[in-house]
């Protein structure tokens, strides 16, 4: 497993070495021209002033310098251009070799991070791709410092006419990047500030946009009311950039103009000043007007713009190191432990607390049963049912006790290992727009192609009679994603995540109320069906009871502790919890079946 470098210089001489090389080379080469074209242009219009006032034409003179500043000349031209090629190159280069990488670090994060909002935050501005943030940082580490060598270059040729020209120049500069800075900070800060109502904007534009919230939204005829919302948050968001803008930049700007009008002024003065006193010649007073003149274009806005840039793009890699510091699935042990005939799970005083909460959702649970029970976990919403599956998937580790698989702690066993104990399949399933046969094998990618297992997997999801309808059948594309791809109803993707859990070859299967969105009697139905085909273990989670008398023991679960454990008829007995919670459900059946 590749470990992704935390800063990006780093980065790019990992997987872009070469490049990165080049590119500086040229930037030391290009920062060079600016002082190089002045000294010349100079020495060009000193010797052509000297033979005109003495009458002689030596062409030797002038003929290598007009020479050499075409070559400078020619390289300033042409030096965006070859940029341009090697950035577009390097970037492709880059992308193949990094993105993948990163990818794979995307794909090892664990699931407490997608349920906790200020890393969501951060993923959010980081995005899928650095890429982009990746070569602008090259970019503005090679501007810099084709910025810095060409100031310091023309401040070297003005400190050999007077050491004392250099400081004002200097003045201005730092001050112009100090204005600048307190204008960016605050932009940086307002990005920081402005991340969860970006997030809100995003929301209501994925509303307005997306196929799965249409139907609602214009049967309701909620346009208006998400298109207001959305509006005001926007213009929120937009009002508090423009007094930013407003205040800090265009004040900012205006003084900077008139500082270098000031300078430009003062300079030109001194430096007739100068050619008069014979301390400067007549190419010196052109050319190193000319150099100032561009010195303090970029002392204004080129070198702020890029420090501004870069301190923009430091604030990216600052989340950036914060996501590569994120938790990781990593696989346990490359040793497999020898699990008996029917492994034993054990929850041993077990306490839990989401991430950046207080309460607990199970405090000092303890609960043994075997992979090959037939099991309903039951109790109202809230109780800790799901938490108790995400435990056991190892989704999130317990914060106080252990899980353990016949007397070995869950967390060592191989992700491999624990996939042949559990199949599950969440309430929030996922629609993968692949092909059919994908959407179900996707479990276990070695069998995508076996046509024996995924045949086996939909016959058990009861969804092959469906399949076998469809224009290419098990090929089919689903997802309107695609142009001839086939969209499915609810109880159709339903189906295709159940006969995923059956590809898997695993002892026990879970389904955590991946039902909850249909009514008591198709529900009942299809755990009746599960019950039926399923030859292992399952472990069904619900807060609806219908179920109950079929399975062979019953976990009442209530503020997360055991309340319950037995069978239908040991809990009916006890005229607990569960017995109030049956007989509540069962009367509004019976009124149900009345009407």
């Amino acid at each position: 497993m590749e470990q992704i470098p935390q800063k990006p210089s780093l980065i790019l001489l990992k997987y872009a070495k070469l490049g990165t090389i080049i590119m500086i080379l040229m930037a030391i080469i290009n920062g060079l021209m600016l002082p190089l074209n002045s000294y010349l242009i100079q020495k060009i219009i000193d010797n052509a002033l000297f033979a005109y006032q003495s009458q002689t034409v030596r062409y030797t003179d002038i003929i290598p310098l007009l020479i050499l500043l075409a070559i400078c000349m020619l390289i300033q031209n042409s030096h965006n251009i070859i940029d341009e090629f090697i950035n577009i190159h390097l970037s492709n280069t880059f992308r193949l070799k990094y993105c993948r990488v990163l990818a794979e670090k995307y794909c090892r994060l664990k699931y407490e991070v997608f349920e906790d909002e200020n890393k969501k935050n951060i993923l959010s501005r980081i995005g899928n791709d650095p890429t982009e943030n990746v070569m602008s940082y090259l970019s503005l580490i090679t501007d810099f410092l084709s910025q810095i060598i060409s100031i310091i270059g023309v401040l070297y040729l003005l400190s050999n006419i007077s050491i004392w020209i250099i400081f004002p120049v200097i003045f201005v500069f730092l001050l112009f990047l100090k204005l600048d800075y307190v204008s960016v900070e605050q932009e940086i800060q307002l990005g920081y500030d402005q991340t969860a109502e970006e997030r809100l904007k995003g929301y209501f534009e994925t509303l307005m946009s997306s196929k799965e919230t249409s139907k609602e939204i214009r049967s309701n005829q909620l346009q208006d009311y998400l298109l207001d919302q959305w509006t005001k948050v926007q213009m929120k968001l937009q009002n508090q950039r423009y007094k930013l803008k407003l205040n800090k930049r265009v004040r900012n700007h205006g003084i900077v103009r008139i500082l270098a009008f000031l300078v430009n002024a003062s300079m030109l003065v001194l430096f007739s000043f100068f050619v008069y006193d014979r301390i400067m010649s007549v190419g010196q007073l052109i050319a190193y007007l000319s150099a100032i003149s561009s010195v303090l274009v970029m002392a204004m806005w080129e070198v702020p713009k890029t420090i501004s840039n870069f301190r923009q793009n430091q604030v990216y890699w600052k989340d950036y190191a914060q996501f590569n510091g994120f938790p990781e699935y990593l696989d346990a042990t490359d040793t497999e432990y020898v699990l008996s005939d029917d492994p034993e799970i054990s929850f041993r005083n077990i306490s839990f607390t989401y991430p950046n909460t207080e309460a607990p959702i199970l405090k000092n649970f303890s609960l043994t049963f075997h992979l090959s029970e037939r099991i309903a976990l039951a109790g109202e919403n809230g109780c800790g049912k799901s938490t108790l599956i995400k435990l056991l998937t190892g989704l999130y580790e317990p914060t106080e006790g252990e899980i353990l698989v016949d007397n070995v702690p869950l967390n060592r066993y191989s992700i491999r290992q624990r996939k042949l104990m559990f199949s599950v399949v969440f309430q929030d399933f996922t629609n993968f727009h692949l092909s059919v046969r994908e959407t179900i094998g996707i479990a276990d990618t070695d069998c995508i192609q076996d046509d024996k297992r995924i045949f086996y997997a939909a016959q058990k999801g009861l969804i092959d009679d469906f399949i076998q309808t469809l224009p290419k059948k098990y090929d089919t594309l689903l997802g309107n994603i695609y142009e001839d791809g086939m969209d499915l109803s609810g109880g159709q993707w339903q189906r295709l995540a159940i006969a995923r859990a059956y590809v898997v070859d695993s002892k026990m299967k879970i389904l955590d109320e991946p039902t909850a969105s249909l009514d008591p009697r198709a529900e009942n139905a299809l755990y009746e069906e599960a019950l039926r085909i399923n030859q292992g273990g399952i472990l069904i989670v619900t807060h609806r009871l219908g179920i109950t008398k079929y399975v062979d023991r019953i976990i009442v679960l209530h503020e997360g502790c055991v309340e319950e454990d037995g069978t239908h008829i040991e809990l009916m007995k006890k005229n607990g919890i569960y017995k109030t919670m049956y007989n509540s459900q069962a009367e509004w059946y019976r009124y149900d079946e009345m009407e």
